[in-house]
């Protein structure tokens, strides 16, 4: 392979080079086009050609080659219509051999503009593709409507760009120089797919005027005024969400910064000893509309918990109210199988939420917002919150992000948590270095469940504020003096239908085909009118099957009578539309109880016991069919078990003692390969394969007669034949009873 020499090679750009070169290039790009569009119009103004327009000498950055390629594409371009020439101009001049047209680049804008409406990120590999499909379907077209005016021949870098199959980093330069008022480049927002797809105005009207939505279960309650639609009682809505919390470890998402260090180049980089605990521990929060934070609730994989991982920072908890500071002081370890939610530590949860409110006086019955997680579908949860008015009100999936308080300000409780564990880690290492003198960072302390347990009561009643949480709620369009769907963040939001991007026309509406007996195409335009209506004005997108290329090739019968060519616009195309992302809908749901709304008018109890009880039954019965099955069998070694005795016993002497004097056992023959005793062969599947192969292998060791004898009757070669298949036959019937 070639080595390039060392000042041949590319220099690495500083800090900032590669956008003051950038900016410098849209800078001669907008110079040299202002002085085109003065060329051109100079030029139309005149009516002179390249020659007299350079001795003017008034242009110095553009050639005569320059001039002359863009004189000669303009009289193309105003064929058939009015170009725009300071658009022309800018388009032009950022190339000496453009790739796109100008409706090719005014598709590709709008392209860009759609994905940006509807919340797709479009990067340069979108643009890419995009611009292959539009050189292709130009290629196509010229070639269908043999070298139409319309439809500009490809220029060298478009023949290029279409062989490789990519384009060069300079044509998206030159393309966001052109555009730069329209586009940038931008770093797009991370999210997860099914919550974008979620993101819609409809969810939003579900959720709060929805007949089981948000709003008729707080008029059901009679936390909502019906006639002043306000918050009688902002302590009768509350929020209950898990979050999960690393021990000791954040990746560099969310603020997470990364340490570099000096290093030597041409060798090895350093490495860096660091302590890290990747244990995931949740943490069941739960708070109120009025902005009060009830009791923690942490879940920890363990099976069992012993009194020396008890920290005695964990006193601060004392199961008291304390409505000065809008929080509570009740807390509570669950231990569960893998550290998550399940109904049982929900339950308990639960039962402590509801001894809080029973210790502040809150009126019954509150809604309960929550997502949709299988633990809230336990049936012993259900039916408490049932027995004690504490409606539960479920959100549709994938939409906590927009619905729920507590996702809004998790990002705190993150934050606060890691300077906590920071400091209780400089704590630790200042400790150490004062009484030991040994020189410990912190950064090597590791941490355990003890630790996160000190650390939690020391952030836990600081992580937030009262009026932090009431923020919160507004944020997902609830306050207290009612519902506010309109202070959603709709930023991320993603439009429902799929605009026309390639076009700006009306739609027209299509005639209606005509069918003969053979299911071909007969006549699609009926008059005159049609006809120029349908030709004359682009329509917008379509799917290929309803295009003029398609019934062109089923045939025509009007366009075969009269020789017409029509010209299909870009926008009657298949290209530059925007991705949309379908929705992968679950065939057989874990959980058949996924409800959205109030559990309580879906009747989510009755549910959950009624298929609980079949649920039971089902096992029931196939446990009885097991059990069925099971005393068939023993029936059934038993009864082969006595025919046995009872065989071998004949076979010695008959001890039936028949009326006719006939042993009935005679009939029956013992199996030589499962060893059963029945009135026939066995018909076993196994030993029937067992007896098949036994009996090729006898075949085999019979006897070949010999090709010639000297016996002039042939006695000695019929002797020896018949000996072999009397043996062979004898082979054949002995074999059954060896």
């Amino acid at each position: 392979t070639h080595v390039p020499t060392l000042p041949a090679m590319k220099q690495r750009n500083r800090p900032g080079q590669g956008k003051a070169r950038y900016n410098a290039r849209s800078d001669k790009y907008e110079a040299k086009a202002e002085q085109l569009h003065a060329a051109l119009t100079y030029c139309r103004e005149q009516g002179c050609g390249v020659k007299k327009a350079l001795k003017a000498n008034k242009w110095p950055l553009l050639s005569k080659s320059v001039l002359d390629r863009s004189l000669s594409k303009l009289r193309q371009e105003m064929v058939h219509g009015r170009v725009d020439l300071r658009k022309f101009a800018v388009a032009a001049c950022t190339s000496s051999n453009r790739i796109l047209t100008t409706e090719e680049e005014d598709c590709l804008v709008r392209y860009c503009v759609a994905c940006n409406d509807q919340n797709v990120a479009c990067t340069n590999q979108d643009l890419e593709r995009e611009t292959l499909k539009l050189l292709q379907l130009r290629r196509r077209l010229r070639r269908k409507f043999r070298g139409s005016r319309k439809y500009m021949a490809l220029s060298r870098e478009a023949t290029q760009a279409l062989q490789k199959g990519r384009l060069s980093h300079e044509f998206f330069d030159r393309f966001y120089a052109r555009h730069r008022d329209t586009l940038k480049r931008v770093v797009p927002v991370q999210a997860e797919a099914e919550r974008v797809r979620q993101a819609t105005e409809e969810n939003v009207h579900e959720h709060f005027y929805a007949p089981h939505g948000l709003g008729s279960e707080l008029l059901a309650c009679g936390i909502l005024d019906p006639e002043t639609h306000t918050i009688r009682d902002p302590s009768r809505l509350i929020n209950i969400d898990e979050l999960p919390q690393f021990v000791d470890y954040h990746t560099e998402a969310g603020g997470g910064k990364v340490l570099r260090y000096a290093s030597c180049k041409g060798k090895k980089r350093s490495t860096v000893a660091t302590a890290a605990n990747r244990e995931s521990i949740t943490v069941h929060m739960t708070m109120g509309l009025d902005g009060f934070l009830y009791g923690i609730v942490v879940l920890v994989a363990r099976s069992q918990f012993t009194a020396s991982m008890i920290p005695d920072e964990l006193q601060a908890f004392s199961e008291k109210i304390i409505e000065e500071a809008k929080y509570s002081t009740y807390g509570m370890i669950a231990l569960t199988a893998r550290g998550m939610q399940t109904g049982e530590s929900l339950l308990e949860s639960m039962r402590q939420l509801d001894s809080e409110l029973s210790a502040r006086g809150v009126v019954r019955p509150v809604v309960i917002m929550s997502d949709q997680h299988a633990s809230r579908f336990d049936v012993e949860v259900l039916e408490f919150c049932a027995e004690h008015n504490m409606r539960l009100w479920l959100e549709k999936p994938h939409t906590s992000n927009l619905f729920q308080a507590l996702d809004q300000i998790n990002r705190q409780f993150h934050t606060c948590y890691r300077r906590g564990a920071k400091e209780l880690k400089e704590g630790i290492a200042t400790f150490r270095r004062n009484s030991t003198g040994a020189q410990v960072q912190g950064s090597t302390i590791h941490l355990g469940l003890r630790e996160f347990l000190m650390v939690i009561s020391s952030v836990w009643f600081k992580w937030s504020t009262a009026c932090d949480r009431i923020r919160a709620w507004r944020a997902v369009g609830i306050t207290a003096s009612g519902m506010r769907p309109d202070l959603l963040d709709r930023t991320t939001f993603r439009l429902h239908e799929q605009p026309q991007i390639c076009t700006d026309e009306p739609q027209t509406p299509r005639p209606q085909h005509q069918y003969n007996t053979r299911g071909k195409v007969e006549q699609i335009f009926v008059g005159t009118e049609e006809k120029e209506q349908y030709f004359g004005t682009p329509s917008p997108i379509d799917t290929r099957r309803r295009s003029p290329q398609y019934l062109l090739r089923q045939g025509l019968a009007w366009q075969r009578a009269h020789q017409t060519r029509p010209l299909v616009p870009l926008s009657e195309m298949n290209a530059c539309r925007v991705p949309s992302a379908e929705i992968q809908v679950r065939k057989h749901p874990r959980i058949k109880l996924y409800t959205d709304g109030s559990a309580t008018m879906n009747g989510l109890a009755t549910q959950a016991r009624n298929a609980e009880n079949e649920q039971g039954q089902k096992k029931e019965a196939a446990e009885k069919k097991r059990r069925d099955r099971k005393a068939k069998k023993e029936e059934k070694d038993r009864a082969q078990a006595e025919l046995i005795a009872k065989w071998q016993a004949c076979k010695v002497s008959c001890t039936c003692n028949p009326a006719d004097g006939k042993c009935p056992m005679l009939a029956y023959q013992e199996c030589t390969y499962c060893g059963a005793i029945k009135p026939g062969i066995c018909r076993v599947r196994n030993c029937a394969r067992l007896r098949k192969e036994a009996m090729a292998q006898n075949q085999q060791q019979v006897a070949v007669p010999p090709p010639h004898s000297d016996s002039d009757d042939g006695s000695m070669s019929n002797s020896i034949y018949t000996d072999a298949a009397g043996s062979e036959s004898e082979a054949v019937e002995s074999e059954p009873e060896a």
